[in-house]
């Protein structure tokens, strides 16, 4: 099932770490640990999926995930 989700916040927590807050989808959940496949909504980007980890709680508001941004 797919999803387009609202970017809450990005915050930068080191200078190669971003944690992103997106808007959780009304009884969405998921299992702790486990990843998910996300992109960008842009027509060059839509197909480029990465996997993700969430590092929110089902609890939570939102889904959230801490990414690093080495290059």
């Amino acid at each position: 099932m797919n999803h387009v989700l609202s970017i809450i916040s990005i915050k930068q927590i080191t200078h190669d770490v971003r944690q992103i807050r997106l808007k959780k989808p009304e009884g969405y959940s998921f299992i702790p640990g486990h990843a998910t496949d996300v992109s960008i909504n842009l027509p060059d980007w839509k197909d480029e999926k990465r996997p993700f980890t969430f590092t929110s709680l089902n609890e939570d508001p939102y889904l959230e995930f801490t990414i690093t941004t080495v290059r």
